[in-house]
């Protein structure tokens, strides 16, 4: 009982807190303060009229009711719109209200499968195996009509898609991995493509060393962030699409990258660090969590953690200012199979709870509701076949 009132008493000052930082220290409005927040225009007027939590009486049974056990419960969340990203159920892909017809080729809870929005449709990549061989990946462009156009397959990389909608890259090995021995002993290549919306090819980068370059993000000034992974060319390089190539980082990788090309999350032999591509600038160490994505704007960091969590205890989402890494929601799930930014501060998750699964909307704040209703899993407690599979 004393862990659930002062995990209460804590929620309730953080909220008010920042709340009241919002408005008489950054002198925002009431309406930029509750989208910021995630919540109404109303709760923000109390909040501030308020004293603080520490003068706030609440009734017992109220207290313990709100507080619960701290983790994220699919059946008392109330429900929200469908999710404002892509994602697939039921042979169709969504986003919003949208639904397109699309018989794919994957596993429910699969995690060989990426969507990204483009304008008018989706760049959808799926790998599945291949006997005596790596395995082999298919890039497919489904408008929103339900035409199919497959962009590419054989060895290829997930895509990336520009912010605005209109470009999509990927990378594809010039070579067979198990087979192409000449390949093998005179060094192994990659081509770089980029396309327009409707899937025609605007710019190759041919021929690039090494056997998986990936890109990674479509920098502010329109470049291309393209990783390098193996050889001798390991490290982050950008390309002007039909011009010139200029090495940016070396001996790294890069983890997580803003849709505003400005920061990125950049991984070498130690912890990964939060960086300011434009300056260079190595902002924060990143040493906990995985699925780590920046906000559509690059303000917030999001990612699963298990930080202070023993073995068997609930994955938490932590979300983190991008650029200080100040923590500034921690959540509590049974187990969170995936995570995407919906909005600049909201983020969407795949969760389950004792054998249903859901996906999930939370604010920066902290604040939860369904975006899709709960649904059974199968028997099996060792798998996670969620029906809502997250691209």
């Amino acid at each position: 009982m004393q862990g659930a009132l002062a995990k209460l008493y804590r929620d309730q000052f953080s909220r008010w807190r920042r709340s009241s930082v919002l408005r008489y220290y950054e002198d925002l409005s009431e309406r930029e303060i509750a989208a910021m927040l995630g919540c109404s225009t109303g709760t923000v007027r109390s909040q501030a009229s308020r004293p603080s939590p520490g003068c706030v009486t609440m009734n017992l049974k109220d207290l313990l009711e709100t507080a619960g056990d701290g983790m994220l419960d699919l059946g008392r969340l109330g429900t929200g719109p469908a999710p404002e990203v892509p994602w697939y159920e039921d042979g169709a892909l969504h986003v919003g209200d949208r639904s397109t017809p699309a018989d794919l080729a994957v596993e429910p809870g699969s995690d060989d499968l990426v969507v990204e929005r483009v304008r008018d449709g989706y760049a959808v990549w799926i790998w599945e195996p291949v006997p005596d061989a790596y395995g082999r990946s298919t890039l497919t462009l489904v408008r929103d009509d339900g035409e199919r156009i497959v962009l590419a397959d054989g060895d290829v990389t997930p895509p990336v898609v520009s912010p605005d909608g209109e470009r999509i890259a990927w990378g594809l090995q010039n070579h067979d991995r198990v087979r192409d021995e000449d390949a093998l002993e005179h060094g192994l290549t990659s081509t770089v493509v980029v396309a327009d919306a409707g899937g025609a090819v605007v710019a190759e980068l041919p021929d690039t060393p090494s056997p998986g370059i990936r890109p990674r993000g479509f920098l502010a000034d329109g470049r291309l962030a393209l990783e390098a992974g193996a050889n001798t060319a390991w490290g982050v390089d950008a390309w002007e699409p039909g011009g010139e190539v200029t090495p940016l980082r070396q001996d790294v990788g890069v983890t997580a990258m803003s849709p505003t090309g400005d920061l990125a999350l950049l991984q070498g032999t130690d912890a990964a660090q939060l960086t300011d591509l434009a300056t260079g600038t190595e902002l924060w160490s990143f040493d906990d969590g995985a699925e780590a994505r920046l906000s559509p704007d690059g303000r917030y960091l999001a990612a699963l953690s298990w930080e202070g969590a023993p073995a068997g205890r609930p994955r938490q989402v932590v979300i983190r200012e991008a650029r200080t890494g100040d923590e500034v929601a921690r959540l509590d799930v049974q187990e969170a199979g995936a995570l995407r930014w919906e909005s600049p501060t909201t983020v969407v998750i795949s969760s389950y709870q004792d054998g249903s699964a859901a996906l999930v909307r939370c604010t920066v704040g902290g604040e939860c509701e369904l975006a899709t209703e709960p649904r059974q899993l199968d028997d099996d407690p060792g798998t996670y076949d969620s029906p809502y599979v997250l691209g």
